[in-house]
C-alpha cells in the first residue's frame, strides 16, 4: 500500500480479489486517489468470489 501512494504515476489501476478489501484500501488510498472507472470481474462463475479492478487517477 505505501508503495501505491508513494508512485509519481497520475493512474493506477488496482486489481482486488475482494470487494470488503477493496473498500477498506480505498480508504487510505482515497486521500491521494480518486475512482475513475470500476468493473467487476467474474472469473469464476461456478462461486460467489468477485474480482474488482479499478483505474485510480491522483486527485
Amino acid at each position: 500500500m505505501n508503495t501505491i501512494l508513494q508512485v509519481e504515476q497520475k493512474k493506477v489501476v488496482f486489481r482486488s480479489y475482494k470487494p470488503s478489501t477493496l473498500a477498506k484500501d480505498f480508504k487510505v488510498m482515497s486521500y491521494i486517489f480518486k475512482v475513475e472507472y470500476i468493473q467487476q470481474v467474474d472469473m469464476f462463475t461456478q462461486t460467489m468470489h468477485v474480482e474488482c479492478c479499478v483505474l485510480l487517477e491522483k486527485s
